[in-house]
């Protein structure tokens, strides 16, 4: 995971892991989800856990941190590596595997039902990150619920009997899970806006009244989990709460972020991201909100905290200041983030629809610029869009997927001057099917050359 001496960190892991499906190395990823499901069960967890059987976090003595986030993490990466590979034969030899981790969490989550209401129907206490105080953290019942449903979601795939079950135990547990935090956001105090305004505080860990300690609990492993994993819908209220309060109070921080000595000159350039930038996927709920500025505000900074150009390598952490680093000096996780970002600039699933192009940046698609990406791997199979730029115009070329094309493919023509779409040909042929920036096309197109032309201002 770092460059040099480091553990198997579950979470970390798993965002390499999702990074070689992206890629198309979907066998190399594979045998990472191999080696969990050989050693499930040989190592727990610290927490209040009755039992180590179906634990995913064991690698063979190699296993590290003790986040109890790990199991959540692991399990969704079994559904996950389904969705980008369709291999029904290794989802059938994985399923006693996943359907034990996802039997860990139901039986664990039996022994709060009868626990103080904040708790009940959760994972119990645990520990957090690189903090070992045992809680129920939030950031731990996000990834605990998405691997669950993960888990069901797969499951059903292959018809599994035990489908059913693991769905009807993965939506209980993302009602408790929204309950829970909801009743922890009414006890706490609102937390004030930059503008004047207050909103409501989701704290970090169930029991908790307002702020935690530190950028790790109130930031990194904050209510923006909610949003990342889905939990919550990120264009609903509470996610606007959510977001105001990360950019206002988390991101630039004298006690959860950095520190600048002038807000006003710098918050746009210096703001958006957490001290650990790219580790923490804020960029994702932007992309969900079809906030491009800001998804594209998200990465850059990100990524220009912590690149060493010298090395072509990230940090860990920009720590003391920006311009300094600390930790793992290079850190491959937070590497297959950045590379994921940029990925979904150009492609990114949404449920049964392929987004191509949502958020490449409008300077990218300048007369005589080309961009784009080839072979990547979706949940339909591979595919590529390679963009040029013209005057009046820019031209798409697609290589759509044919495995399991997806419903709809959305394409998007983002003009250097905000400019909206006049007429669009398909293939030399006249297409109708197109609003404002975007263009309809079916699943099954397979091959196309997509050309947007634009009326003059």
């Amino acid at each position: 995971m770092g460059s040099f001496s480091y553990g198997a960190y579950g979470n970390e892991s798993c965002m390499m892991v999702v990074d070689l499906d992206r890629r198309g190395y979907h066998k190399e990823a594979q045998e990472c989800l191999d080696a969990w499901l050989h050693y499930q069960g040989t190592v727990g967890l610290p927490g209040d856990f009755s039992a180590k059987k179906g634990v995913l976090y064991g690698a063979g003595g190699l296993e590290a941190g003790g986040y109890n986030q790990h199991h959540g993490w692991i399990l969704w990466m079994m559904g996950e590596h389904y969705r980008f590979t369709r291999d029904d034969a290794w989802l059938r030899g994985a399923a006693p595997g996943i359907v034990a981790g996802a039997d860990w969490i139901i039986n664990e989550t039996k022994r709060t039902a009868s626990r103080h209401e904040l708790e009940r129907g959760l994972l119990p206490a645990g520990s957090l990150e690189d903090i070992g105080d045992w809680w129920t953290w939030l950031s731990t019942s996000c990834y605990t619920w998405r691997g669950l449903d993960s888990a069901a979601w797969a499951l059903e795939q292959i018809k599994h009997p035990e489908a059913t079950r693991v769905r009807k135990e993965a939506d209980t547990y993302h009602a408790n899970l929204l309950a829970n935090f909801r009743k922890a956001a009414d006890r706490s105090p609102v937390v004030r806006l930059r503008d004047g305004t207050a909103v409501p505080h989701i704290p970090s860990m169930v029991h908790r009244r307002g702020r935690y300690f530190g950028w790790i609990c109130e930031t990194l492993e904050g209510s923006m989990h909610l949003l990342i994993t889905g939990a919550l819908d990120a264009r609903s209220p509470e996610a606007d709460w959510i977001l105001k309060d990360y950019e206002d109070n988390r991101y630039i921080s004298n006690q959860y972020g950095y520190l600048l000595d002038d807000f006003d000159k710098y918050w746009f350039g210096r703001g958006g991201m957490s001290m650990q930038a790219c580790l923490l996927l804020d960029v994702e709920p932007y992309l969900y909100r079809d906030d491009v500025k800001q998804a594209l505000r998200a990465l850059f900074n990100a990524e220009a905290a912590q690149y060493f150009p010298d090395e072509r390598m990230n940090t860990e952490h920009a720590l003391p200041a920006l311009g300094d680093w600390t930790g793992d000096h290079y850190k491959s996780s937070d590497e297959s983030n950045v590379a994921g970002w940029l990925r979904y600039l150009f492609v990114r699933e949404d449920g049964d629809t392929l987004l191509i192009g949502q958020a490449v940046p409008r300077e990218w698609l300048r007369a005589g610029q080309v961009c784009g990406i080839e072979r990547t791997g979706t949940y339909f199979g591979p595919a590529s869009v390679i963009y040029t730029g013209g005057d009046k115009r820019i031209m798409a070329k697609l290589e759509n997927p044919r495995r399991n094309p997806p419903k709809t493919i959305r394409l998007r023509f983002r003009e250097p001057g905000g400019r909206l779409l006049s007429s669009v040909e398909v293939n030399g042929k006249r297409w109708p099917h197109f609003k404002g920036e975007w263009v309809e096309l079916p699943g099954d197109i397979g091959a196309a050359t997509v050309v947007a032309s634009y009326s003059s201002k």
